[in-house]
């Protein structure tokens, strides 16, 4: 993921983590039916929220750090999902 995005290495692990939070949450052939995250919580996990690593993203820019006519958000490149909350890392350009 990171040589075809031609990110540099230093976000390898982030990959990893990615690669393996998406894997983790969809079925597999040993468990058939469930995924391992429900194998492992018990309840359904959500996919809805999940993105292409190297995808576009936007980060909205709090109204106290811009001026009227200024950007209201910044781009920036997902990178992966915040392990503790539901918060998407991002990488600012």
């Amino acid at each position: 993921m990171v040589k075809g995005k031609h990110f540099s290495y230093s976000f390898s692990m982030e990959a990893v983590m990615r690669e393996n939070n998406a894997l983790n949450r969809y079925p597999t052939r040993v468990l058939r039916v469930i995924t391992p995250s429900e194998a492992w919580n018990g309840r359904k996990s959500m996919v809805s929220h999940m993105h292409k690593f190297g995808y576009l993203a936007y980060a909205i820019v709090p109204s106290q750090q811009h001026h009227k006519l200024d950007d209201k958000a910044k781009g920036c490149i997902f990178v992966g999902y915040n392990i503790k909350s539901k918060v998407y890392r991002l990488y600012n350009l």
